[in-house]
């Protein structure tokens, strides 16, 4: 997450935070990424990498789980999130340099992709949230409480390029999400 103060901040249940000593003090789109290997975190601001940081505690999900924003979705960010990933491994200083210099080429294919709008709602009608899409493509959306098990759990066609999405799990549920595009 990023703080008021603009520093970059990792945090998880088993600690309290750790702080990068990166700040961002502009409104440019910036490329950041975090690698955990064993014990070690690193942050890596447009492709340059911090001194690593001990992080002793054991990293699981035991509750909310949050990117840009803390876990209780109370921080209020006013940046937007764009092209999340999350590795089953630590990626390498070459592979996030590649990608930060890649630009906004980096990650994505050529064409217009469905991309999350950067605000999640929750409510007791579960969780809603918004998507930028090509009008007239048919996006199902695809959850996760695991990373490994994926469940198609809505489908909808963009009439224009807002669509919304609402999946109705019971409030305080962890579960990640994606968007495949047909």
């Amino acid at each position: 997450m990023i703080r008021s103060a603009g520093a970059l901040e990792f945090v998880h249940q088993d600690i309290s935070s750790i702080t990068s000593g990166f700040t961002i003090a502009d409104t440019s789109f910036h490329h950041v990424a975090v690698t955990r290997s064993s014990n070690s975190i690193i942050f890596y601001l447009d492709g340059v990498p911090s001194s690593a940081f001990s992080d002793p505690g054991s990293l699981g999900f035991h509750g909310n789980c949050a990117i840009g924003n803390d876990a209780a979705l109370s921080s209020d960010p006013a940046g937007i999130v764009d092209e999340v990933a999350i590795y089953d491994r630590a990626l390498t200083a070459a592979q996030i340099q590649g990608i930060s210099a890649a630009g906004s080429e980096g990650k994505c294919t050529t064409g217009f992709l469905p991309r999350f709008a950067p605000t999640l709602k929750l409510n007791e009608a579960g969780t809603q949230m918004t998507l930028i899409a090509q009008p007239g493509t048919e996006c199902v959306l695809y959850a996760s409480s695991n990373l490994v098990n994926w469940t198609a759990i809505a489908t909808n066609v963009a009439i224009g390029p807002i669509l919304n999405f609402t999946d109705p799990s019971p409030p305080g549920t962890s579960r990640f999400y994606y968007i495949g595009a047909h």
